[in-house]
């Protein structure tokens, strides 16, 4: 029977020694598979709270870029509508200049015409002149043969207050053809102050249709970067759902791992953002030569008035030179 107990005894105790072993390994297990679920369960928790964080943040930038597009929206509409004030007020400056430059011809013209009139006026006095010296001359021997032939006192004195009148005649004739030329001299050296003038409002002009031309293709560039902050912000919105995805599809990580989430910013969004900040810098730069320009064309207006009152006060001396010129003739005529 002691036989038969030993023979016995050690198959039970290797039994019980691998029933034991099957009971740590079952502990094992269990635990290992409580601290997998925790893991697991932690690891959820965590990408739950990415997914939000990165919902927040797509949403945030989302809110900015609409933000920025509309604000260049309206900076462009603001751009493009004083543009176009510029653009009519430089047509109005235009024509103006040329209404100018046509009533400057006619006053070149009339002067001509003034020249070449007193130059006939002078060769005709010249002419009269020469008459009433003869008239003089022949009056004055008429005059001793009446002293020593006459006994007639009147006849005497209304021959020597008709030479009287005739000297005094000459001398004056002979001013207002003096003040003719002054006037003349006068209105010629107005007519090149008004024509350096208009050679100094053509300048502004041209400089003025440069910074035109600056602002338009300022604009045209803004266009073009609308565009391309149009493509950034689709691109960011693109990585932000490949991001999106990217976390949806993430394993859980090892055990024992330390999940650390990466909140950097991708290269994109900051692409985008350094587009659209030198966007907006650029649009401050086209404020500012639009005032430029605007200032400008304000100083051109200015030069146009006082062009306009130059201009005024030349006729007013052509006037003058016509009734001068009237009254000579009507003089002569009177001779």
């Amino acid at each position: 029977m002691a036989k038969q107990f030993d023979r016995l005894s050690s198959p039970m105790k290797s039994c019980k020694s691998r029933v034991r072993e099957s009971h740590r390994w079952d502990t094992a297990l269990s635990q290992g598979l409580m601290y997998a679920t925790a893991q697991w369960q932690y690891q959820e928790k965590e990408n739950s709270k990415l997914r939000a964080q990165l919902a927040a943040l797509q949403q945030s930038h989302c809110e900015q870029m609409n933000a920025l597009l509309r604000e260049h929206k309206d900076e462009m509409a603001k751009a493009e509508a004083v543009l176009h004030t510029l653009q009519v007020e430089k047509q109005q400056l235009t024509v103006v200049n040329d209404g100018l430059l046509g009533q400057h011809k006619v006053h070149c013209s009339v002067l001509a015409g003034l020249v070449a009139a007193r130059a006939s006026d002078q060769v005709r006095h010249d002419s009269e002149v020469q008459d009433l010296k003869a008239r003089l001359h022949s009056v004055e021997p008429t005059t001793d043969t009446a002293m020593s032939n006459s006994t007639d006192s009147n006849i005497i004195e209304q021959h020597r207050s008709k030479a009287g009148l005739d000297r005094r005649k000459i001398k004056e004739v002979t001013q207002e053809q003096h003040d003719l030329h002054n006037l003349v001299k006068a209105s010629e050296a107005q007519t090149i102050a008004h024509e350096a003038e208009i050679r100094l409002y053509q300048k502004a002009l041209l400089e003025t249709h440069g910074k035109l031309e600056k602002a338009t293709t300022q604009l045209d560039k803004n266009v073009e970067w609308n565009k391309r902050l149009r493509n950034d912000v689709y691109e960011l919105n693109r990585s932000l759902r490949e991001a999106n995805s990217k976390l949806n599809a993430t394993n859980t990580p090892g055990v024992g791992s330390a999940y650390q989430p990466d909140l950097t910013p991708s290269t994109g969004l900051q692409a985008a953002q350094a587009q659209i900040q030198a966007t907006n810098a650029e649009l401050r730069a086209a404020k500012r030569e639009i005032t430029r320009v605007t200032t400008q064309l304000n100083t051109a207006e200015a030069l146009i008035e006082s062009q306009k009152g130059r201009i005024d006060t030349s006729q007013q001396w052509i006037n003058s030179l016509d009734k001068a010129i009237t009254a000579l003739e009507a003089e002569k005529v009177a001779l």
